[in-house]
């Protein structure tokens, strides 16, 4: 069996999101040692009629409950990034998702050998295959924590620190035991819906956090 589930596809007015969920299908819940794999691989996509001047990229804020990197915050919100870029002049271009050149591994049946990111004037886009691991299972049911959650944000790489769009998406993952064969699993979507940055302080923070901009400061690229 596949541990892949069936593809799915939103739009959101400016944005599309295509997913395929990924989870462990199969497994013994009263097995020493079990534990459940899951994650995605999907594609977040942005585009804007008219010509324009600037390029566009994409922020990826995660919520996730594991360890990611050393700065992450299990159950927070985070950039999703190791570290900053530090090979470009614009501030906000620093903390968009992926990194030029590197192209996505094997392990996804969906997407190997396709670029993370891509910027343009019109349409920007990103590729990500997140996988993480939970063993928390008391007498053969599963009792972790697997509601991942994700927002994204475009960023106008417009003058010396960028603009950042209000408008963005928000959406998530979790991890579902079948009630009736314990040893089957599904990952649930969480569709996508639009939220504004300015009503989502924890997300501006987190952006904050990691360039080591002050919030004030950010608030004011908003546009």
């Amino acid at each position: 069996m596949s541990n892949y589930g069936n593809h799915e596809s939103y739009q959101l007015d400016h944005f599309a999101l295509d997913i395929t969920p990924y989870v462990t299908r199969e497994l013994n819940p009263h097995e020493a040692g079990t534990a459940v794999q899951y994650g995605a691989d999907f594609k977040v996509r942005f585009t804007r009629q008219g010509s324009h001047e600037h390029k566009l990229g994409l922020l990826q804020l995660i919520r996730p409950q594991t360890q990611l990197f050393a700065h992450t915050v299990v159950g927070d919100w985070n950039v999703d990034k190791q570290y900053p870029d530090d090979d470009t002049a614009i501030v906000l271009e620093q903390c968009l998702y992926g990194s030029d050149g590197v192209k996505i591994g094997t392990h996804s049946a969906t997407y190997a050998g396709h670029e993370m990111r891509r910027f343009g004037e019109s349409e920007c886009w990103l590729i990500d295959t997140p996988r993480e691991i939970n063993g928390n299972f008391e007498r053969g049911v599963f009792t972790g924590l697997t509601n991942t959650k994700f927002a994204n944000y475009v960023v106008e790489l417009d003058g010396p620190i960028g603009r950042l769009f209000n408008t963005g998406i928000t959406w998530g993952y979790s991890v579902q035991q079948d009630g009736n064969c314990p040893g089957n699993f599904d990952l649930h979507v969480l569709e996508p819906r639009p939220i504004q940055l300015t009503e989502h302080n924890e997300h501006l923070a987190a952006i904050s956090s990691f360039l080591n901009v002050p919030k004030g400061k950010l608030a004011e690229l908003i546009r």
